[in-house]
């Protein structure tokens, strides 16, 4: 039944988009849509974190099987896609993306650098039959380091941005000797999972080797400080403590133990990825709605400025021209062919010629002065919802991801190239946003098979996982 729930709440979303987005997306040039396979995909886990932060450990343990490298130095290199398959079976990065009925074809713009670090492992798993799990290799976390000195050999940013936008539910690791945000972290954090917060869980690992309570405090706190610089949300995002029992480890910290809790709860949240899916397809429906009608109000406000400006230069040099050209008659009517009536006549011709080669000249200039000027515009488009506090800070990242858009179209297509947008559409937008996907969410929580799901899908795996 829950299977049946998926597949109605993909067809209401396709639909929507269908019908209400991409009309209104096609005409403004608006490129990001949900593609169908993002609509059908499966769940998916996207694991980051430093290296020796204890990834591989965690989803070794929640697996129940030895399935990825575990290591204090760097174990891996490149991404590891990890599904449930009827038998176990790897795969190279280039029969991943050239296999369409896997979905991760979009990954071959990367590059030979990136399809010769990505794998896939298929495990006969029962963890795996109800999601995806996606590796990272571990990022370089020393105050030295930067995503341009670190030589990946492939845009390393823009890989996790990918995975990331796909994923429902994204952990990121960090260990003790490690609890910084610096290098690829921190380019991470504020650009690959930038507008992303609500899928983060950020994770403290590997707690067992503190010694005292200080030792956790210090690096706690200091965690807490370099999230704070980063982030940009007011509050700090909960940070789960815990670790993941290694044998051959020692005798841990005597407190160790009391994390236990917290390293279940992060299992829990892992193993409702399958329901997280829905909620995030909703999510997602209506993030586009929004960056969508913010992206057509601000570029129609663009629109209608540039044209109004246009028109009103133009009607003022109109205006001037018959005012020269009725002098010149004037003159002529009643002087004839005199010194008068030649230089008016002169006069008004340069007044034509000249007044619009300076109208073009102030258009384009104006345009181009438009183009920098669209913070404030935006500002003046949303004034009101602006001096609501709840709503400024999310206003304010959507916009951020929506202007690079708006500057790419008016710099490659003019603005005069582009029709304003109809009131009538951006109300349609404006509706999808807020009315459709509370309508949509109010429907899959009310759905019973989608209020049984959790309790099943949260008491099997973790069986195998311990």
């Amino acid at each position: 039944m829950a299977h049946a729930v998926e597949q109605q709440l993909a067809t209401r979303v396709r639909t929507i988009q269908r019908e209400l987005l991409d009309p209104i997306a096609q005409r403004t040039l608006f490129a990001r849509r949900l593609s169908d396979r993002e609509i059908a995909d499966e769940p998916t886990v996207l694991v980051l974190g430093n290296h020796s932060s204890g990834k591989s450990s965690f989803i070794n343990f929640l697996l129940g099987e030895r399935v990825q490298k575990t290591g204090l130095a760097p174990t891996d290199d490149g991404f590891t896609i990890l599904r449930h398959s009827a038998v176990a079976e790897d795969r190279d990065g280039a029969a991943v993306v050239t296999d369409p009925e896997l979905g991760f074809d979009g990954l071959e713009h990367f590059g030979p650098g990136f399809t010769k670090r990505l794998r896939l492992k298929g495990r006969p798993l029962e963890a795996l039959e109800r999601i995806t799990v996606v590796d990272s290799p571990g990022m370089i976390d020393s105050p030295g380091s930067s995503p341009e000195t670190s030589d990946r050999g492939y845009d390393f940013i823009g890989a996790v941005r990918w995975f990331a936008e796909r994923a429902d539910l994204i952990l990121l690791f960090f260990d003790p000797d490690k609890p910084g945000t610096t290098g690829e972290t921190l380019a991470v954090l504020t650009r690959a999972l930038c507008d992303l917060e609500h899928k983060l869980m950020i994770v403290l690992n590997k707690v067992d080797q503190f010694r005292s309570l200080s030792d956790f405090a210090r690096a706690y706190g200091a965690l807490c400080w370099n999230l704070g610089k980063v982030l940009a949300t007011k509050d700090l995002p909960l940070i789960y403590t815990t670790f993941v029992p290694v044998p051959e480890a020692g005798e841990p910290w005597a407190l160790a133990e009391r994390f236990a809790s917290t390293r279940d709860e992060v299992v829990r949240e892992v193993l409702r990825t399958p329901q997280r899916h829905l909620d995030n397809l909703v999510t997602e429906l209506g993030r586009r709605a929004e960056a969508l009608h913010m992206y057509a109000s601000v570029l129609d406000a663009a629109v209608r400025r540039a044209r109004r400006y246009r028109r009103a230069v133009f009607a003022t040099w109109a205006f001037v021209s018959a005012l020269a050209f009725g002098g010149a008659w004037w003159a002529w009517s009643g002087a004839g062919l005199g010194r008068l009536s030649v230089a008016l006549s002169v006069l008004a011709l340069l007044v034509v010629v000249g007044g619009f080669a300076l109208v073009r000249w102030r258009v384009r200039e104006r345009v181009r002065a438009l183009r920098g000027e669209l913070d404030r515009l935006f500002a003046t488009v949303y004034a009101e919802p602006l001096m609501m506090r709840e709503r400024a800070a999310d206003l304010r990242a959507t916009w951020q991801s929506v202007r690079p858009r708006i500057e790419r179209v008016l710099h490659e297509r003019g603005v005069f190239a582009l029709r304003p947008v109809r009131r009538r559409e951006l109300r349609r937008l404006a509706s999808v946003a807020s009315e459709q996907v509370r309508e949509l969410r109010a429907w899959l929580h009310r759905s019973p098979a989608r209020r049984q799901a959790p309790a099943a899908a949260a008491g099997e795996p973790a069986t195998a996982a311990r």
